[in-house]
């Protein structure tokens, strides 16, 4: 998903969080809240690790249930910690390489042990190269996009069902997430029913469905650039097939075909943003009077939708009263109903 579709400011997820299964054994890394290591067939929240980039290159493993921080203490154990009790920060990091496919080694930074499963289940650190060293990472983050037919209706899945229809509303059931799955393809989940994936079945049905109940590479999808002629994308599952809408009925087709097989994908934020200073963190707001001041607060006042105007200019237009922020010659800011070029922003 990291090629520009059109989206100018994608709304990613942040940090990356994912499963981390043992090729060999297929089993995934699970931590309890005292912060005990184990392995398990299932995947819950007490297996979802967030990957944190260090400015080095290395990489930090936190759990998202406990927030236990894992690394290989210094007699070669497997163990977590919480990073203000533990001593060595550089004793937290890791060494993540992508090895062949679609597989990676995890390698302490300060010992250089290799993270391994044993055949017994149990997670460990060895100094030599092991058989059981390859981990799949399973990324449970992504982008969060609107699916947008021709006729501009959003796809969406329903609240409790999870069945697939054609909205009008663009809301969150109406959200995705695209998560890459290797091999340039996406798997795509629904942002408000996490488990519920969209899925093709070999008679070329289309649905969602939980993953513990039908192959991975049934989940897996290719989004490509439309063919010439045609705006957006097309999404083509694992055979082939090419996601489709006929008269408002969800489908798939053996083949391209034209407007039916072409989506667009817009931000899930709707391009709303807020405006933060990274030094203050303070948000920027308006009242209705025009007046431009911060904030600590992150409220409807300070939310700001983004749209994208000729030569690359942009317009800022307050969710809250429908005004423009905009400059004044003397430097300082406002917001009017009015759109002209003191209204216009150059983002870089």
């Amino acid at each position: 998903m990291r090629k520009n579709y059109g989206i100018s400011f994608p709304c990613l997820e942040a940090p990356l969080r994912c499963y981390i299964s043992n090729l060999n054994q297929d089993k995934r890394i699970g931590c309890n809240k005292e912060g005990g290591i184990f392995s398990t067939d299932h995947r819950q929240e007490w297996e979802e690790w967030y990957i944190l980039a260090d400015d080095d290159g290395s990489y930090e493993l936190k759990n998202c249930a406990h927030n236990k921080f894992l690394h290989i203490n210094h007699g070669g154990h497997i163990h977590t910690s919480d990073s203000s009790s533990y001593g060595d920060e550089d004793a937290l990091k890791w060494k993540i390489r992508k090895s062949e496919g679609c597989t990676y080694t995890l390698n302490g930074l300060i010992s250089d042990r290799h993270l391994v499963m044993d055949d017994d289940g149990n997670v460990c650190a060895t100094k030599d190269p092991d058989i059981n060293q390859e981990w799949h990472i399973e990324f449970i983050s992504g982008e969060l996009c609107f699916i947008s037919s021709s006729e501009s209706r959003q796809l969406s899945c329903h609240p409790w069902s999870g069945k697939l229809s054609m909205s009008q509303n663009s809301k969150g059931w109406e959200v995705w997430r695209f998560m890459e799955a290797g091999d340039g393809r996406v798997r795509i989940s629904n942002w408000t029913h996490k488990d519920k994936m969209l899925y093709c079945g070999t008679d070329g049905i289309i649905s969602t469905t939980d993953t513990r109940d039908v192959p991975m590479d049934l989940c897996k999808w290719e989004v490509q650039r439309a063919p010439h002629g045609f705006h957006g994308v097309t999404i083509r599952s694992f055979h082939g097939k090419y996601l489709s809408v006929t008269s408002g009925n969800i489908c798939t087709q053996d083949s391209f075909t034209g407007q039916h097989s072409t989506w667009q994908l817009g931000a899930g934020n709707s391009k709303h943003f807020f405006l933060s200073s990274l030094s203050r963190d303070k948000r920027i707001g308006s009242t209705k009077n025009g007046e431009v001041s911060t904030t600590h607060n992150r409220k409807d006042q300070e939310i700001w939708q983004l749209s994208k105007l000729d030569n690359d200019d942009f317009a800022l237009r307050s969710e809250k009263h429908g005004k423009y922020l905009g400059s004044c010659p003397n430097g300082t800011v406002h917001a009017t109903q009015h759109l002209t070029d003191s209204e216009k922003w150059h983002i870089e």
